[in-house]
């Protein structure tokens, strides 16, 4: 998997003297990632935003990420923020008050440090899903892709599917948090992956490698 992982930054511009940005959540998904960068040897940094919407278990993936880079003498970059409030001031969701709170951190981060890519966990069913949501929108022809890499930042984990992901979590014993929000169907990406794309997957368990092509 440290292989796939390394071609694909390399794929996408990367070279190993350049230096990234880890965006981890505490998430399988974000730790795999960093598990596996660390593993490369690659030089590198970690960032984590406390969005405070799920109170003490958003200490907890805070405490969690605080420790392991403290652990492994890696650069680990922390905010704290008081996300409804900042939707409530926008009048925007929730999800979109989150997303822009963390990608312009991101980029703060990328230009007072000079680091070169920002890497998110995205993985290959974020793609899949990606592509759905593009189409139940209405989306043109031109709009019906997934995930890729863009400008500086990188998706590393984006040919593995989360099986793989989790499988590999498992395999290393690897610490991580379980986001309970992720099955709440309410939110239009839960719904495809919970409702819709499961199923798909149940009748035809080759259906996210056929999606990839």
């Amino acid at each position: 998997m440290k292989d796939l992982v390394k071609k694909q930054l390399i794929k996408d511009g990367f070279d190993e003297s350049q230096i990234l940005l880890l965006a981890v959540s505490g998430g399988v998904d974000s730790m795999v990632m960093w598990s596996l960068v660390h593993k490369l040897g690659l030089k590198y940094a970690v960032a984590h935003v406390n969005f405070q919407l799920r109170k003490e278990q958003s200490d907890l993936d805070e405490e969690l990420v605080s420790t392991i880079a403290e652990e492994r003498n890696i650069p680990c970059h922390i905010l704290k923020s008081n996300t409804k409030k900042v939707a409530q001031d926008k009048s925007i969701s929730i999800q979109m008050a989150a997303r822009e709170i963390r990608y312009n951190w991101f980029t703060e981060i990328l230009e007072k440090e000079n680091y070169d890519f920002l890497c998110t966990a995205h993985h290959l069913n974020d793609s899949i899903e990606t592509f759905f949501i593009n189409l139940d929108r209405g989306t043109g022809i031109r709009g019906l892709t997934g995930i890729s890499a863009n400008n500086n930042i990188l998706r590393p984990l984006i040919t593995l599917t989360k099986e793989e992901i989790r499988n590999y979590a498992f395999e290393q014993e690897l610490h991580f948090r379980e986001d309970q929000s992720n099955a709440n169907n309410k939110y239009q990406r839960n719904w495809f992956r919970n409702s819709i794309l499961s199923q798909w997957q149940k009748r035809n368990p080759a259906f996210s490698k056929t999606m990839s092509k």
